[in-house]
């Protein structure tokens, strides 16, 4: 007996509307089953899943998932972590996918130096190629913290190392940053630049990034702000069980935010997962 059409039925009966996007290529739509529980708490805009949960998918919308494709369902957004067939699904015709609720972030500590913050980082002013230093600016907030020989400044996808310890010359500049090599090609004022402390170690975890609401924007909170949500199950597996730290910084979305200030959520007496106001 084919049992196709029954699946198929029992996933628009039950189903909710999914899309699955793998580590490269297209995401595709599909629909998805949830099984079992998971705790949610709501921090802010965001509702965190502090269980591992799984959802079935149907191998004909899903033929191949792998680890690390991203799920979502609904408004949630959920890691791949484990694809296993489905028990008592002798026709092969499900996946069962075990997620993670959040998306692959990296939480990258303060560097040794207490790490910089500012940014996005551009160049001052033009400088010529074969000049061996260079000034550099944050375009929206004040900058704190030093730069320590050994960082480097990626600029035009070259990279340079800086030769000595630099404080910021201004509220929102390191200016003569003696560089080494020299500049390799002529710099436009403006350009982008990207700032790497080696000793500010980075971490692999899942997190949610959410805007803040208009009636947020006050005190601390600089228009611009996000909030950045993580569990504290994923700071802990990491080695890092007192969770985050101002002066960090996050990778997401493509872009590099300071930690500005963190706030931690409780289900009941523990913690359960971090908000982090974050800039850049």
């Amino acid at each position: 007996m084919d049992f196709t059409p029954h699946i198929r039925t029992l996933f628009q009966l039950r189903g909710k509307p999914a899309t699955y996007a793998p580590t490269a290529g297209a995401p595709a739509p599909c629909r998805a089953i949830r099984q079992g529980g998971g705790q949610a708490v709501a921090v802010g805009p965001v509702m965190v899943m502090l269980e591992r949960v799984q959802f079935h998918v149907r191998r004909a919308e899903v033929p191949a998932p792998e680890i690390g494709a991203v799920l979502t369902v609904g408004a949630d957004t959920f890691t791949v972590q484990a694809v296993q067939p489905v028990q008592r699904d002798a026709d092969g015709l499900m996946w069962g996918l075990d997620v993670a609720w959040g998306l692959p972030v990296v939480y990258r500590s303060a560097a040794a130096s207490g790490g910089v913050q500012g940014g996005p980082w551009s160049t001052v002013t033009a400088a010529a190629a074969g000049a061996a230093s260079i000034s550099i600016q944050s375009q929206h907030i004040n900058v704190t913290g030093k730069l320590q020989p050994g960082d480097v400044l990626t600029i035009g996808g070259a990279a340079y190392t800086v030769g000595t310890v630099i404080a910021p010359s201004a509220a929102k500049s390191f200016n003569n940053i003696p560089i080494s090599p020299p500049l390799a090609a002529p710099v436009a004022a403006g350009a982008s630049v990207t700032i790497t402390q080696p000793s500010a170690a980075g971490y692999t975890l899942t997190g949610a990034m959410a805007d803040y609401e208009a009636s947020d924007i006050k005190d601390a909170v600089l228009v611009g702000d996000r909030r950045m949500v993580i569990l504290q199950a994923a700071f802990a597996a990491v080695g890092l069980p007192t969770g985050p730290k101002p002066g960090a910084a996050i990778e997401a979305e493509g872009r590099t935010y300071n930690v500005i200030q963190t706030k931690a959520h409780y289900a009941g007496s523990a913690v359960a997962a971090w908000e982090l106001q974050v800039r850049g």
